[in-house]
């Protein structure tokens, strides 16, 4: 398998899984906010609303620079800058986290890891991309590359 078709798979199994992962909280927070964010200060409510839109901006986002790549020469660089916003989106829920009034503090730090962990993948991603073998490995293509 090449590097291209690789980014090109890991892309689009992280932005249907984050997607997915993420519909309820989008139907929350986006869809009904009055009933979920009324906890929340006003600052508080919108940080959290702008995390959900943001991950779903970035998922979109990410598969149409996947698919951009050989066509554009900063596609890898757009990408990585993708998935580093697709991670701070997904870090968003730290502003949940910390704002439970009743979580006893074993609870909340597995919750900071559990976070932590599950925006790990769109970090790790972006940190790859930045690498300047793996970028020239995807400039580099074949021609069966070209025509995907």
């Amino acid at each position: 398998m090449s590097s291209l078709r690789f980014i090109r798979l890991s892309t689009l199994v992280l932005a249907v899984s984050y997607s997915l992962a993420y519909a309820p909280d989008a139907w929350r927070y986006v869809v009904h906010p009055n009933a979920e964010l009324a906890a929340f200060r006003g600052s508080e409510a919108s940080w959290v609303t702008a995390g959900v839109i943001g991950l779903y901006v970035t998922a979109a986002a990410s598969v149409i620079f996947a698919y951009a790549i050989p066509r554009w020469p900063a596609g890898v660089v757009a990408l990585s800058w993708c998935f580093l916003l697709m991670g701070l989106s997904l870090l968003n829920h730290w502003v949940v986290i910390a704002l439970m009034k009743y979580g006893s503090a074993f609870m909340q730090l597995s919750a900071f890891a559990w976070t932590w962990v599950f925006a790990l993948p769109p970090l790790i991603l972006a940190a790859l991309l930045r690498q300047r073998c793996i970028q020239q490995s995807l400039y580099a293509r074949d021609d069966a590359d070209r025509n995907v």
